[in-house]
């Protein structure tokens, strides 16, 4: 995981802290951050291997996550 994963990670746990969204169900900002950064991975995995799988080639700058 990279530094910049890091801030990425920190910023949206206070994004989710700062609207209560820990909150309101019962699970800490800093495991939901987590989790929705596994999901973005798990979705940019899913499109490489369907850019694959299509023949369309895949760019590592268009993702979202390195």
């Amino acid at each position: 995981m990279s530094n910049m994963d890091d801030v990425f990670k920190q910023r949206l746990a206070w994004v989710l802290n700062s609207h209560s969204i820990d909150n309101e169900i019962g699970i800490p900002d800093y495991i939901l951050a987590d989790h929705i950064c596994e999901y973005l991975r798990s979705i940019q995995r899913m499109t490489s291997e369907l850019h694959r799988h299509m023949g369309v080639k895949f760019s590592r700058e268009t993702t979202v996550i390195q």
